[in-house]
């Protein structure tokens, strides 16, 4: 549910107190232990169109509208300098996604690189690094949906200006709190 009080999007970081009085609200969250030169957030517009798709605990295909979108960017401080992080959740709508990781790929351009693109792309394997050009590798490949008995990939970490000694481990625990398995990469920046 959007408050209607707050119609742009927010940012919320270390400094912002959650009381849990504010009205029911869902997003994206990049947390770190890094120092943080600035955030930026950006507005996906949802698909036009909406998809059918499978619900859990429901039979057959259901037709499902889209929702907005968003990609939360930081410029963060490590150890060799600043890179660029952006959390996103891509639309499920084929083709669609697949412009918005280009659009973040363009807003991203002059932040600091490396740049590492991590989240639901809802795009599989191979395709998001594909999308995204020649300068852009994945840093694991793994199965991460469905969280009980993975068949594709959906969850990447990309990084563009990256070395791949930087990636000590990657992989995709199991876990009970969601219908995706995390990706985790260890990366030495």
């Amino acid at each position: 549910m959007r408050d209607p009080a707050e119609p742009g999007m927010r940012v919320h970081g270390p400094r912002d107190a959650a009381d849990g009085d504010g009205p029911p609200s869902h997003g994206i969250a990049l947390a770190t232990r890094l120092p943080v030169r600035e955030w930026r957030a950006r507005r996906l517009p949802p698909s036009p169109v909406g998809m059918p798709l499978r619900v859990p605990g429901l039979a057959g295909l259901r037709m499902t509208a889209d929702q907005p979108r968003c990609a939360l960017a930081a410029v963060l401080e490590g150890a060799r300098g600043p890179f660029t992080v952006v959390a996103v959740h891509l639309s499920f709508v084929p083709g669609w996604n697949v412009g918005q990781l280009v659009a973040v790929r363009r807003w991203i351009a002059g932040l600091p690189r490396p740049h590492l693109l991590l989240g639901d792309l809802n795009l599989v394997g191979p395709v998001p690094p594909l999308a995204l050009g020649g300068a852009w590798r994945a840093l694991a490949r793994t199965r991460t949906y469905p969280s009980h008995r993975p068949v594709v990939q959906f969850d990447h970490v990309l990084a563009a200006g990256l070395g791949r000694a930087a990636v000590r481990s990657a992989g995709a625990p199991a876990v009970p709190v969601s219908d995706h398995r995390p990706l985790v990469v260890d990366l030495e920046l």
